[in-house]
């Protein structure tokens, strides 16, 4: 599976709050440490913090300039444009035919600086 497959996964799980995405992941790959199900069962505990009349979400890329410098960072947004949660998906090492993923949550909230820009 290849990074942007990885990415697109993600963004449509998370778009529509269906973990059901997230069963063509990779058996074989690891994610942030994680197997596929232990990443599956992040991503739903992730959902269950969405409020039940929410069944879609919008997403946005920014490039995160806190915890992965540089690295895209893939941000969801409720129907008034409040931030629900963003997620980091990068390349980390191929070792031994087995491939490692960064795939976090991104803690980083898009704060207004001095320059009224956000910071990712």
């Amino acid at each position: 599976m290849s990074l942007n497959q990885l990415k697109g996964l993600i963004i449509q799980a998370c778009t529509y709050l269906d973990i059901n995405y997230l069963k063509s992941l990779d058996d074989n790959a690891y994610y942030s440490s994680n197997n596929k199900e232990e990443l599956i069962e992040e991503f739903e505990c992730l959902f269950k913090r969405i409020p039940k009349n929410l069944t879609s979400l919008i997403h946005k890329t920014f490039i995160c300039n806190y915890c992965y410098k540089g690295c895209e960072t893939q941000a969801f947004y409720d129907h008034n444009d409040n931030l629900m949660f963003s997620i980091i998906v990068k390349d980390d090492v191929f070792e031994d035919n087995i491939k490692f993923y960064i795939v976090q949550e991104c803690k980083n909230r898009p704060i207004l600086n001095s320059d009224s820009e956000y910071p990712f």
